[in-house]
């Protein structure tokens, strides 16, 4: 029947001409042809699209010509697998979504208009790129076992040696997208620590205003410490007493609520937004383009680190200082905190990136000695 017959050579060449990346992917895989020449790709200039018709060459390849693997291993054949037909729908809808997030790019007059749009594409995003990063530890690891493969087979060795360069050109492609991500995520984070840092200074003006109020009343209780206002609190009428003693027990609640300036589960946030970002992109871009992003991310971990430790009025009045954004000063707390910070996500980097691992704990080690020397080197010159 026409409906479900198997698409010809040239039909299948004009298709691709024509059809978008989702077209293209909607079509069966039973209706491709036996075989699908590598030219196909040769005119593609759209990512996406030559993507899915890399797949689909893999697909009828080794649908129609891939013998037995020879010679190899039952690890070594399932990495040819692996290589040969790999999963790329996850890398393109990431870069999809990555050109659309940052075609409507934050304009510094209006972040938080568009943190608020984008959060759900970014939550897309996010989730996207721990599958294509979890692909890219799978087939580095698959690369690894092709590399070291060796057999007397002829045309298992070629399917080797093509999936090999094919794998190779694909893995790049993957640290590409997951360094464009980290990039469009670290202008999430700056536009959401700027914000963070406006609130924070809105709530240290809240909390002083109210703390005045306290302080207020409480002279009028008689709470200072002369002996005039012992007299006078001694000599307010009962019931008026009674009344400002509620006043105070709600204006001292009101206050308690502005005493906690930002949260662990944010400041580990953006921890991992930096580091992460520190083990994909090269390293001078990453310390030019996110150098704001970490002199916010210290701040804010001074104010986590010493809202624990210092008296609120104390912390709301460091807040309001004229150069509160050009400053910080240092903090032996802060620094305790990336120590164990650093130790912990060392072992994740660890386990998380599979035989890719050691280059990459490489960079970590680079990016956790540049952090540390930010923060000390920055702390003191304020």
């Amino acid at each position: 029947m026409i409906a479900t017959s198997q698409l010809s050579e040239n039909v299948f060449l004009r298709l691709a001409r024509i059809l978008s990346a989702d077209q293209l992917r909607a079509l069966p895989t039973d209706r491709l042809p036996r075989e699908i020449p590598s030219r196909v790709l040769e005119e593609v200039d759209d990512p996406d699209k030559r993507e899915v018709l890399e797949r689909m060459v893999h697909t009828a390849h080794t649908r129609t010509e891939a013998p037995p693997a020879r010679g190899l291993s039952a690890t070594e054949a399932e990495a040819l697998d692996a290589a040969e037909q790999p999963d790329t729908s996850a890398l393109s809808e990431l870069n999809e979504l990555v050109r659309d997030l940052a075609a409507r790019g934050p304009v510094v007059q209006r972040e938080l208009d568009w943190l608020d749009q984008t959060a759900q594409d970014l939550e897309r995003a996010q989730q996207l790129a721990r599958t294509v990063a979890g692909r890219v530890s799978q087939l580095s690891d698959a690369l690894e076992r092709l590399a070291a493969a060796r057999t007397s087979d002829a045309a298992t060795g070629r399917r080797v040696a093509t999936a090999t360069g094919q794998l190779s050109d694909l893995l790049a492609r993957m640290d590409g997208a997951l360094g464009e991500y980290h990039l469009l995520e670290s202008a999430f984070a700056r536009a959401e620590l700027r914000a963070k840092r406006a609130e924070c200074e809105l709530k240290a003006r809240r909390y002083r205003q109210l703390d005045d109020q306290v302080q207020g009343v409480r002279t009028q209780l008689g709470g200072t410490r002369t002996g005039l206002g012992r007299i006078l609190g001694r000599r307010v009428p009962r019931r008026q007493r009674q009344h400002l003693v509620e006043r105070l027990g709600n204006l001292t609640e009101r206050r308690g609520g502005y005493q906690a300036f930002v949260s662990e589960d944010e400041v580990l946030r953006w921890l991992d937004v930096v580091v992460e970002a520190g083990l994909r992109l090269p390293a001078e871009q990453w310390a030019g383009d996110l150098y704001d992003v970490r002199f916010m991310l210290y701040q804010m971990l001074n104010l986590y680190c010493l809202q624990h430790k210092v008296p609120a009025h104390e912390l709301a009045s460091r807040l309001l200082r004229p150069n509160a954004h050009e400053v910080f000063e240092y903090c032996p707390e802060t620094e305790q905190y990336l120590t164990g910070y650093f130790a912990r996500k060392r072992m994740d980097v660890f386990q998380g990136y599979g035989c890719a691992a050691p280059d990459h704990l490489i960079r970590f080690q680079d990016t956790r000695e540049t952090m540390f020397a930010d923060y000390v080197g920055q702390a003191s010159e304020g």
